[in-house]
């Protein structure tokens, strides 16, 4: 590798050329010592943050080069910033929504046929999420943050996408559940997919 972990992570990285790099990164990395390296704690706020706030870069403001946004190693208030040219112009608390390690490995045991799978299988994942996605929803808003302007939920398994798609009422739920619960310290909540092939979407609640 050209850099640690921290050097890689907490760089500024440009709106156009981001997911290129990240992946590059990942594919060079020594599969002797990180086997799997998502679940590797050294890569921890690469796999959960800044791919988090580089998705919703990429599907809020798309893949322009006069954009940026960097992780900060100092995060009382904000996670990350995002910027055009010299002046920030968004500061963003970040949390992650994944499936727990056990529900992941339940998930590969179905899909290679070790474990049976129900017909409803995959809206219950999509459940397991929204429910996870309210439960960080509440966490951040007990906190009163200040001076950040956005909230941005990372999620995995396309959960934006397919429940737009397939269960809206699955984002209408979040965004009941947000109106209860908004006391105004962010000015915009947005639930991202976060899936490293970069075909998901987001939604702002």
């Amino acid at each position: 590798m050209s850099c640690g972990s921290d050097d890689f992570t907490f760089r500024k990285f440009p709106a156009n050329s981001w997911e290129k790099e990240v992946k590059q990164y990942i594919s060079g990395l020594d599969s002797s010592t990180d086997r799997i390296w998502y679940r590797s704690p050294t890569h921890k706020k690469l796999n959960e943050e800044l791919v988090t706030l580089g998705y919703y870069v990429k599907y809020d403001r798309g893949e322009v080069d006069h954009i940026w946004f960097q992780l900060l190693r100092s995060a009382e208030s904000a996670d990350g910033e995002i910027g055009e040219g010299e002046e920030v112009t968004e500061r963003v608390q970040i949390a992650i929504a994944h499936y727990q390690a056990e529900e992941a490995k339940l998930d590969d045991r179905m899909e290679s046929g070790q474990e049976p799978v129900d017909s409803g299988w995959a809206s219950e994942r999509l459940v397991i999420l929204r429910d996870r996605i309210i439960d960080r929803l509440s966490k951040k808003a007990n906190k009163h943050y200040s001076g950040v302007g956005t909230l941005c939920v990372g999620s995995k398994g396309w959960f934006v996408r397919r429940a737009l798609a397939e269960h809206p009422s699955l984002i209408e739920d979040l965004r009941t559940h947000w109106k209860t619960i908004n006391d105004g310290t962010f000015r915009k909540v947005v639930i991202v997919d976060t899936d490293l092939v970069g075909s998901g979407t987001y939604c702002v609640l």
